[in-house]
């Protein structure tokens, strides 16, 4: 089983032995960090794995993967956001023996307040007739992450995103890379839809003032 987590990294604990996946991919951009992507996988699979190497490169894991030079500057950027994540964590369980544990209560602790943002923005959505895809049901908001996709009666999604920008609020809009989805969606690629993407320095007051923005 191959796990995609490059979306819900930032949103929740990251398990892959309660995933039970063979491999997991996430990419440090969504992380606070620069771009770089990173890889997980059960040690037998990445050494079944056929990879594009010289021979003098050795057939087995990690070193079939990790040919080249690493971009350091990213690298120490990943291990900055690591840091941060953990030192929330630790404000947040200051009795946590170990990187791993504080990390997990940074992210148990994300997880319960974003859904508390998932709430608020639903509601403010609502208010303003917005047609929001994906999970819209308050007492759901587990199965979803505050990324909300929506489309709002009589304006565009260009024309939603510039009334913001000139707010100082920034969302997004357009097929976000998913254009099969924006067709199963009955949207046109070229429009596509608004994205607001939360997270965990949000505010609840902020996602107000997105609204009362919206309503200027």
């Amino acid at each position: 089983m191959f796990v995609d987590a490059v979306h819900y990294g930032p949103h929740g604990p990251i398990d892959v032995q309660g995933f039970d996946c063979d491999y997991l991919v996430c990419s440090g951009y969504k992380m606070f960090s620069p771009h770089m992507g990173f890889l997980w996988g059960r040690l037998e699979t990445l050494n079944a794995l056929p990879t594009f190497r010289e021979d003098f490169v050795p057939d087995t894991a990690p070193s079939k993967l990790e040919v080249g030079t690493y971009v350091y500057e990213n690298v120490a950027g990943m291990d900055a956001a690591v840091r941060y994540l953990e030192a929330l964590g630790r404000k947040i369980q200051p009795t946590a023996t170990s990187r791993r544990a504080a990390l997990v209560a940074c992210a148990e602790a994300t997880r319960e307040y974003e859904a508390q943002l998932s709430r608020t923005m639903l509601d403010a959505l609502a208010s303003l007739n917005a047609t929001v895809y994906g999970v819209t049901a308050k007492d759901e908001v587990s199965h979803r992450t505050p990324t909300l996709c929506f489309n709002l009666p009589g304006l565009s999604p260009a024309e939603v995103t510039e009334k913001l920008a000139r707010q100082n609020i920034s969302v997004r809009d357009g097929h976000m890379y998913s254009p099969r989805l924006m067709k199963r969606l009955g949207l046109a690629k070229e429009s596509g839809a608004v994205r607001a993407s939360l997270v965990h320095y949000n505010t609840v007051e902020e996602v107000h003032r997105f609204a009362s923005s919206l309503l200027k």
